[in-house]
């Protein structure tokens, strides 16, 4: 079971998303930059999507990579990357408080706008269901995974949040509500946790460094000084 597909594309270029992976594994910076790159922009669409303001949804996209970074070395399956990052942000977007439904002027038809809102005032169960559902075009096994549900449970709650909907043609609505969040201006700067790791990294290997340096001194000493001693004695 290959989570989430195994290609991708960026910057007009398929990527091997396992490829990318495994060298996130073995610590490759520039890896982890493709990878955040791939999915930044879904995850900023995700918080948006749930009901949060863009600027919200930019902020809460930023600490859920910032959590991500923390706990990556912990995640010893590469297929689990991406799971735990959606649940990271749903963790995130579930603990704020309920925001306004007023919305910015984002949307080019008024029909749009009124769908977007009607959808941040459902259950978040049946809400976040649908959202990777129709929005992100996960299976229903990947959202089980990631909700750690059944599949039938999830395709209950997609269908009961269709029908809360209370709308005609409500999948041609969706997928039309969906081109418009794909228009959204997203300027998500995932270069910047990148360069954190990097300075991190550095700090890390210079710490490495001196405790191997006070360890070889201590060593040295303790060598010059049995020397000396032995002499003495010898002599």
């Amino acid at each position: 079971f290959e989570f989430f597909g195994t290609m991708d594309r960026i910057g007009g270029l398929q990527v091997d998303v396992n490829e990318q992976i495994q060298k996130i594994i073995d610590g490759d910076l520039q890896a982890l930059e493709i990878w955040i790159h791939l999915h930044s922009e879904k995850i900023v669409r995700f918080a948006y999507q749930y009901g949060l303001p863009i600027e919200f949804a930019l902020e809460v996209a930023t600490q859920t990579f910032d959590e991500f970074q923390e706990e990556i070395g912990s995640i010893n399956d590469g297929k689990q990357f991406l799971p735990e990052l959606y649940k990271m942000i749903i963790r995130k977007v579930g603990a704020l408080q309920p925001v306004s439904t007023e919305q910015e002027s984002l949307f080019l038809f008024e029909e749009d706008a009124e769908l977007h809102k009607d959808i941040g005032k459902l259950e978040a169960d049946i809400r976040i269901p649908l959202i990777l559902s129709k929005f992100h075009d996960y299976t229903l096994k990947e959202i089980a995974l990631i909700l750690n549900n059944t599949e039938k449970d999830i395709s209950t709650r997609i269908d009961k949040a269709r029908q809360s909907l209370q709308i005609s043609h409500v999948d041609k609505r969706l997928e039309l509500l969906n081109k418009s969040y794909n228009r959204l201006p997203v300027q998500f700067k995932e270069e910047r946790f990148t360069e954190t790791k990097t300075v991190s990294s550095i700090e890390k290997k210079t710490s490495k460094s001196i405790r191997w340096a006070v360890i070889l001194s201590a060593l040295l000493v303790s060598i010059l000084f049995l020397s000396f001693f032995t002499m003495n004695k010898a002599e």
